[in-house]
């Protein structure tokens, strides 16, 4: 999460605080397929109440809830399993890296199914990452 910035008389903030999947957005933008990729926590890999502040587990709750409005906008959700904790560090990056792609690849039959990739695309190579 970036910390907000003002520019002018604006103050501008990290999306994730607001929409952290802009699913709602990109419908209001025109886009006819949506695919939403989910990056949150999943339970089982979120810290334990007694190890978090009351203002931490607040606002999980309602990233969770502002999370949850926008995939009903999608039209497909991939749900990428990393940790709580994702890391901004290079091992941090090649291990989000690596849940994505494994995520993407194993919801390609349901994404050609719904219709949001076409059939004949074919899977990239990954990217190199630095």
């Amino acid at each position: 999460m970036f910390v907000p910035v003002m520019i002018d008389v604006r103050l501008l903030a990290d999306g994730d605080i607001c929409a952290p999947v802009s699913a709602t957005t990109a419908r209001k933008l025109g886009a006819e397929k949506i695919l939403a990729v989910d990056v949150s926590a999943f339970a089982d890999t979120t810290p334990p109440v007694e190890f978090r502040t009351l203002e931490w587990v607040e606002q999980d709750i309602r990233r969770r809830i502002l999370i949850d409005d926008e995939l009903r906008a999608a039209d497909a959700v991939i749900h990428v399993r990393l940790g709580y904790y994702a890391g901004v560090f290079h091992d941090g990056r090649v291990a989000a890296i690596t849940a994505g792609r494994k995520a993407a690849l194993a919801a390609l039959p349901e994404l050609r199914r719904l219709g949001v990739i076409p059939s004949s695309s074919s899977v990239m190579q990954p990217a190199q990452v630095r």
